[in-house]
């Protein structure tokens, strides 16, 4: 009996990216928990066209970038077909495929888009490589040829495994949580480092990162990039990943501070209208029989994005997270801001944790979020 679990993922963000044609597209990703069997969920929720995908396989990554172990590779298929149409605002799981996978696995989707699209929803900041050639199909190559490469994801949204003994959790959040600054291609977002922490402690978990930089939880447009709100997209980011026994909620940030560096005046929100969209938050969550626990949001003075940072504000994260800590409202606290703010200034990012941009953590930044984690949540 199969026991999918959620393994990755990478959330869409609306249309954002430019025409895309034709031509095949390969991305590396590496995959939080192991399994016999995987299932790959292809994305068009948000598109404005339909996809065709005329070829899709998945391998084991080659000696370098870029490359497959064409041994490994196996076709993938969707209710027995090669290839799927997919409507604007459709998704699809394609059939399982037998394809065993360690826990910490990398792993290397390749897709044929065989005919234009038109513009595209992407994940737009992936912090990996994916390569690209409008050549005819090239997904059973070992290397491909002609191609360019870009950092964006692809039409793939989540990559599920089967294995009976996990359980799936959830981080949705903003670009701290997608993992900004972080070094490209060396999976070192705190989501990467809680995953090698709890496979290192014995614990099953498939982690599933719904990250998308720029994310609010009251608003969205008119950036498309930044994807739908929090609350607009908790059903299709979290609630319908498989097997879901926990969330991790990390996000309000933008919220306080991209409308003033944006010059959205009208979506300027209070403290208090922030809280109330967490408790939706909260509430959906619980309806749904899982545990949510809430993450304080992290210092930001100086940050350099013009507007953004001000007294105003910090005084709405000070309200925001004495709330977090103090109300009771989540099934637990993780204090992200008391790991990584500077003791003597706690209004800014420790130095040796700022990424230097004085609101994104750098490499060990992340991992110190990911290690103040409590454990016992885990239980």
């Amino acid at each position: 009996m199969s026991h999918w679990v959620g393994a990755w993922g990478a959330a869409p963000a609306f249309e954002n990216s430019e025409d895309f044609f034709r031509g095949t597209i390969r991305q590396n990703v590496q995959l939080s928990i192991g399994g016999d069997r995987v299932r790959i969920k292809i994305d068009n929720s948000l598109g404005k066209n339909s996809l065709e995908i005329g070829a899709a396989t998945i391998a084991l990554p080659g000696s370098r970038p870029g490359e497959i172990t064409t041994s490994s590779l196996k076709k993938i298929t969707f209710s027995g077909s090669h290839s799927i149409i997919l409507k604007a605002g459709d998704s699809a799981l394609s059939d399982p495929i037998v394809f065993h996978v360690n826990p910490l696995s990398e792993v290397q989707i390749s897709l044929f888009i065989p005919r234009a699209v038109g513009l595209i929803t992407t994940h737009p900041l992936a912090r990996d490589t994916s390569y690209i050639s409008s050549n005819n199909d090239q997904t059973t190559l070992a290397s491909m040829s002609d191609i360019y490469t870009t950092h964006q994801r692809y039409f793939i949204s989540r990559i599920d495994v089967d294995n009976s003994h996990a359980s799936s959790l959830v981080v949705l959040g903003d670009s701290i949580t997608d993992g900004k600054n972080s070094t490209s291609g060396k999976n070192s977002r705190w989501p990467d480092f809680l995953a090698k922490r709890l496979i290192k402690s014995g614990y099953n978990y498939g982690i599933v990162n719904s990250g998308i930089a720029g994310n609010r939880i009251l608003h969205d447009l008119p950036v498309h990039q930044f994807g739908p709100s929090a609350i607009s997209r908790l059903d299709r980011d979290v609630i319908s990943v498989p097997n879901l026994s926990k969330v991790i909620f990390l996000e309000g940030i933008n919220d306080i501070g991209l409308p003033k560096f944006l010059g959205l005046n009208d979506q300027d929100v209070t403290a208090e209208e922030i809280i109330s969209g967490i408790k939706k938050i909260i509430s959906k969550v619980h309806e749904n029989n899982v545990k949510i626990y809430g993450s304080t949001l992290t210092p930001f003075y100086g940050a350099k994005f013009p507007g953004y940072f001000s007294k105003k504000a910090e005084e709405k994260r000070i309200k925001i997270n004495h709330w977090i800590r103090t109300s009771r409202s989540f099934d637990g606290v993780i204090d992200f801001d008391l790991a990584i703010r500077d003791s003597l200034h706690p209004e800014r990012i420790k130095e040796d944790f700022d990424s230097g941009d004085h609101l994104h953590p750098n490499d060990k930044g992340y991992k110190e979020m990911a290690y103040s984690i409590p454990l016992e949540l885990f239980n």
